[in-house]
């Protein structure tokens, strides 16, 4: 399988320039390398709202990134902290509001299962 190529927004490679802890920023420099062999890897989550937005878990830092199959490229929009990195603000992520109580309530209710 060819490798998709690899481009960081400007501001996600700001923020891993800045990143004091050596330890963390090699390992989210590693996970984003592996992206190049396989954009999906096992954990990742898909974003709400967009059709080829996902986002990969790296300790407590998120890498959100798009994949682009017909050019090959995974375009990494942005990586921080998780408690930041979905208040930022920033244009490509989506402001959801908040569930109706209805939808909240229809969630947590279980179907009922038809024993025979």
């Amino acid at each position: 399988m060819t490798p998709y190529r690899i481009e960081i927004d400007r501001d996600a490679q700001k923020w891993l320039a800045r990143l004091t802890n050596a330890k963390l920023r090699q390992r989210l420099v590693a996970a984003i390398d592996a992206l190049a062999q396989n954009p999906r890897p096992a954990g990742v989550k898909k974003l709400t709202g967009f059709d080829h937005r996902y986002r990969v878990r790296v300790g407590d830092c998120r890498i959100i990134y798009e994949v682009r199959d017909r050019m090959l490229l995974v375009l990494v929009l942005d990586v921080g902290d998780r408690k930041d990195i979905y208040r930022r603000n920033c244009p490509t992520l989506p402001v959801l509001p908040p569930p109706s109580r209805a939808a909240a309530e229809r969630t947590r209710r279980r179907p009922e299962c038809d024993l025979i």
